[in-house]
């Protein structure tokens, strides 16, 4: 048994089957792991996070935190964490969207194996989806700002204008605008290729015990969405190093615990310009500062 101590944080809303299926296969490939399992249920109003407890009673490896209310994304994760760090069990800190599967035996070896050659503060993996291997891993390399950022918080602006107006037709035009754009710069990654100081996906981030030598969690100011841009930043800016590892593999299911809540494409198209455009401003505060 590796003498490292892995945990996973598992933020749960609603969508109760993603995140039995996330914890199984937790247990199913790292099981001569010393590892715990932090799941954060997130004030979800359909009472899940009670059958969460009843399922994993008397599961050493297994700890549910119930949020009184809602707090979002960084937040919410941030109560994992902070456990896993009281627990010591932080040497790696695997955060998990629930609707995301470890796929791997040798996971948390491949963890151990790539913090020893690179020293990486936050790492992210190869990521599969029912469409099959994804390139949004490795991100962009540069930190987002200046006349690029301005161009992300008008789109988003306009967007939320266009949103509240019905005026769907602008919207549409806008929204291929914006999706050119990105698949022009996408086309100039490099994919699949081991890449240092990358912005890495949200759906499962290794925070590494060099990232906890400066850093206790995500940047709590945020709600929802942005969070992988505000990381990098903090993360470059204090000297520290993410790496994306391609050996490194999980599965995503995407989008299972807002697809719960937002039936209506209209309305979780509103709530997520609104909360990238909050997110952003915090952002430009974080360049400011730093």
């Amino acid at each position: 048994m590796s003498p490292e101590k892995f945990s996973f944080v598992i933020l749960h809303y609603n969508s109760i089957d993603d995140t039995y299926q996330c914890v199984e296969s937790i247990e199913n490939h790292c099981q001569n792991i010393d590892y715990r399992i932090y799941i954060v249920d997130n004030a979800s109003p359909n009472h899940s996070g009670k059958l969460l407890l009843e399922k994993y009673e008397g599961k050493e490896r297994i700890r549910i935190i119930l949020s009184d209310e809602n707090v979002g994304f960084a937040k919410g994760n941030n109560l994992g964490i902070s456990q896993a760090l009281k627990d010591g069990y932080a040497d790696f800190v695997t955060v998990l969207n629930n609707d995301t599967k470890i796929i791997q035996d040798n996971f948390c070896e491949g963890l151990q194996t790539q913090f020893e050659k690179s020293n990486f503060a936050v790492l992210g993996p190869t990521i599969y989806t029912p469409l099959g291997k994804t390139s949004i891993n490795p991100g962009r390399k540069h930190i987002l700002q200046g006349s690029e950022l301005d161009s992300w918080e008008n789109f988003y602006s306009k967007g939320l204008s266009f949103l509240k107006e019905r005026n769907f037709f602008k919207l549409k035009v806008l929204q291929k605008q914006m999706g050119l754009k990105r698949r022009l710069r996408s086309m100039f990654r490099a994919k699949f290729k081991y890449t240092e100081n990358c912005v890495l996906h949200g759906c499962c981030l290794v925070l590494s015990k060099k990232f906890f030598e400066k850093f206790s969690g995500f940047d709590s100011r945020t709600f929802l969405y942005f969070e992988e841009e505000i990381l990098y930043a903090h993360v470059i800016k204090s000297g520290l190093k993410t790496v994306y590892a391609p050996e490194i593999e999980i599965w995503h299911k995407e989008d299972g615990a807002t697809d719960s809540v937002f039936k209506e494409n209209i309305e979780k198209t509103t709530f997520l310009y609104e909360n990238i455009l909050k997110s952003i401003r915090i952002y430009k505060d974080v360049l400011k500062n730093k």
